[in-house]
């Protein structure tokens, strides 16, 4: 998907994101980057660049949330989702930057 939009996303978005995933709530996280601010943007699973903000969760969770078992908005309401940063930008990273035919 990047490589078709992935330009059109990075100039509606701007920012690098790092997403800290966790097997269980105090175990050692995984990170995941995702960067919406260079060339077509890029994913990586290791931290690489520095985050306008980090999404910190557990695995259950995240996949909850992916699934859309349940919105961003009462993840974080609920605790379930913890933001580190610029929340305006955490705010840019939502549903509505993918293009209608993204597939993930």
């Amino acid at each position: 998907m990047l490589e078709k939009h992935g330009e059109g996303i990075v100039k509606q978005v701007g920012c690098v994101y790092h997403f800290e995933i966790s097997p269980k709530k105090g175990e050692k996280a995984e990170i995941i980057s995702v960067d919406m601010k260079n060339g077509k943007g890029k994913i990586a699973f290791a931290k690489e660049g520095t985050p306008d903000c980090t999404f910190v969760m557990v695995d259950a969770d995240f996949m909850n949330l992916v699934a859309g078992k349940i919105k961003p908005q009462e993840a974080f309401m609920q605790g379930k989702m913890k933001i580190k940063g610029n929340m305006a930008k955490a705010m840019k990273f939502n549903p509505s930057i993918l293009p209608k035919d993204a597939k993930l």
